[in-house]
């Protein structure tokens, strides 16, 4: 059973071609529980009151495991050298971004996409789509899946096509 267990993570996660993160967000979501205590109910005022607290959750968070196409997107040569410069990939719109994360979990759970920027190791700026599933019990926030679509390559060689296809249109 070990065996079969780990041919399956090693399918599903380290092969796989889209980049995926596994993170910890226990600090996150057991912060938050201790807000609902104190009886804040609208996390979204809360949060923009007090933005330290979104920079102090954000940097609570723990990455436990990066795949191969996670390295490979964000030019890190490993998986420690990805995880001791995960600062460096935040861009202006980061936090935002976190604290709609954080409503999410602070509401009970449940899924968060978007687009946004990131910047690789290199510098290069990334268009991102990124989806997580928040749990609806707090045992589960320590095993998070990130995954990470480049979606600017896609935009790219779509709009290359296109002008492609207008060249082609002119002479045929």
């Amino acid at each position: 059973m070990p065996e079969e267990q780990s041919e399956h993570y090693r399918l599903l996660f380290l092969d796989n071609p889209v980049a995926i993160l596994e993170e910890d967000y226990s600090k996150v979501k057991t912060a938050i529980d201790k807000l609902k205590a104190r009886k804040i109910s609208n996390f979204s005022n809360y949060f923009d009151m007090h933005p330290e607290t979104v920079e102090e959750l954000r940097k609570s968070t723990i990455i436990t495991d990066v795949n191969s196409a996670a390295l490979k997107l964000y030019n890190a040569e490993s998986k420690n050298d990805f995880i001791i410069s995960i600062d460096n990939f935040f861009t202006g719109d980061s936090s935002h971004f976190f604290k709609e994360q954080l409503i999410i979990i602070a509401e009970g759970g449940g899924s968060f996409k978007a687009e946004l920027k990131n910047r690789a190791l290199n510098g290069e700026i990334l268009n991102i789509f990124i989806s997580i599933n928040f749990p609806a019990t707090k045992e589960e926030y320590r095993h998070i899946p990130v995954t990470i679509i480049d979606i600017g390559k896609g935009r790219v060689y779509s709009k290359r096509r296109e002008n492609l296809y207008r060249i082609q249109d002119q002479y045929l």
